[in-house]
């Protein structure tokens, strides 16, 4: 394993007071390291660290709006801060946080809204925790760079999703 994929540590904040996940912190890092470790080609900063906000629908909707320009409730976003065209090569932080201005060590944030993933588990016959994970790594590889705009990239990506989350759900 990579060294400096060792030095990602993840934290988890809840920006609504809607529910909480216990020891989902540890979860998340586990999920990092198992995305990275499942990713190829890939190269992180040292002693750098993502953000993980669980919010309520009306703060993903005001998030969306400002920095997608859609007006609606979505189960997650994802935000990387730096360069995500120059993923082989040096990476550059970008000056603009969502709320950490200070902190330079930021590579990215992925916000998840708990009530949405709560009534997505009921119509996908998921547990809230499965469907969070789900949500977690979906996120996750958006900041290394994976979409899902093209059916190609849709397909690659739901592989890497799958794959990752069995492999986390081992470790759970």
């Amino acid at each position: 394993m990579n060294k400096e994929k060792q030095n990602i540590q993840g934290n988890v904040n809840y920006l609504s007071d809607d529910f909480i996940i216990n020891n989902f912190e540890e979860v998340f890092n586990n999920v990092i390291l198992t995305t990275l470790n499942t990713i190829e080609n890939i190269e992180i900063f040292i002693d750098s660290y993502l953000e993980l906000n669980f919010v309520s629908d009306q703060i993903i909707k005001e998030i969306n709006y400002k920095y997608a320009g859609i007006n609606e409730v979505t189960d997650v976003l994802a935000f990387p801060y730096f360069n995500d065209t120059d993923l082989d090569g040096d990476k550059l932080l970008k000056e603009e946080f969502l709320f950490h201005p200070s902190t330079k060590t930021n590579i990215g944030e992925i916000f998840i809204s708990l009530p949405t993933a709560s009534k997505q588990s009921i119509v996908n016959n998921n547990s809230v925790f499965n469907e969070v994970l789900i949500l977690t790594i979906h996120g996750l590889l958006h900041i290394f760079g994976y979409d899902h705009y093209e059916k190609n990239e849709k397909t690659i990506m739901q592989r890497k999703e799958k794959l990752i989350f069995d492999r986390v759900i081992k470790n759970v």
